[in-house]
């Protein structure tokens, strides 16, 4: 919250750029496209978890993370 003190539209860039995001996986699930990694970030921290199979990766700032 402290970014948008200082940006009037950063939370609603946020929000678009999710929904794009969001847009963009279901296409791909829909298409069958074998997803087993997602990689973002964006938000300033770093978090991992495996949801339905799907390893999401948020990735922070200079963040690198090995493919295996």
């Amino acid at each position: 919250m402290g970014w948008a003190t200082r940006d009037a539209t950063l939370l609603e860039d946020c929000e678009r750029e999710r929904a794009i995001l969001n847009q963009i996986f279901g296409s791909l699930l829909e298409a069958g496209q074998p997803i087993t990694h997602w990689y973002y970030g964006h938000f300033h921290q770093s978090w991992s978890a495996t949801i339905n199979g799907i390893l999401f990766s948020m990735l922070d700032i200079m963040e690198f993370k090995e493919l295996r």
